[in-house]
């Protein structure tokens, strides 16, 4: 299969299996994938390709404990698709869901995060609640070979440092953050595509 829309999702982390239902809806007609770290039951995934890993016995060293699996997010460049459209469980993609994927004309593109890099804002800092990438092997070995970040942001880090200088720019409107504050209406504003924000999927 050459394209898949995928999330990850940790059993007992701070999403649902029906916020994973949730997000599996938005894609009813795509193929899609979910990389699922540790061993618990979702509901039905019938026609969902299942990646399977176990709790890693060295968790990520993150602030906050919501971030200590999200290393598992490297494993997006095992997985066996040309082409891999990443989304974070808590963002709310509008149809068609494949517009964004179609700008991305390299094999990792992103969008700038201008929120975690507050209040120094940097150009060349990506949100990695959304990612369009290429699987890899070569890339995956070299990723789970980095050392993480001990940071806030846990995966986003140490993907930024990866990809420095690497990485194609997607317009913003392809993952609004902070909805809320930036623009109230980013829900109902057709021009904006997705929007990232917890509690939207209810």
């Amino acid at each position: 299969m050459k394209l898949v829309f995928a999330t990850l999702y940790v059993c007992g982390g701070v999403y649902s299996p029906r916020e994973l239902g949730l997000w599996l809806r938005q894609f009813e007609d795509n193929p899609t994938a979910v990389v699922l770290v540790g061993n618990c039951h979702v509901g039905n995934l019938e026609g969902t390709f299942v990646h399977r890993i176990a709790f890693p016995r060295k968790q990520y060293q993150a602030s906050a404990s919501r971030y200590k699996y999200l290393r598992a997010k490297f494993e997006l460049w095992a997985l066996p698709f040309e082409r891999v459209v990443y989304y974070d469980i808590e963002v709310l993609v509008k149809n068609p869901v494949g517009r964004c994927q179609k700008l991305c004309t390299s094999s990792f593109c992103a969008v700038r995060d201008p929120v975690a890099t507050w209040p120094r804002k940097s150009k060349t800092y990506f949100n990695s609640g959304f990612m369009v990438l290429a699987p890899s092997k070569s890339v995956y070995r070299r990723l789970m070979m980095t050392h993480p970040e001990r940071s806030k942001y846990a995966d986003q880090d140490t993907l930024n440092k990866f990809f420095a200088g690497q990485w194609q720019k997607l317009p913003r409107e392809c993952n609004w953050l902070n909805h809320n504050e930036n623009h109230p209406g980013a829900v109902s504003d057709d021009s904006v595509f997705a929007v990232h924000s917890k509690g939207l999927l209810t």
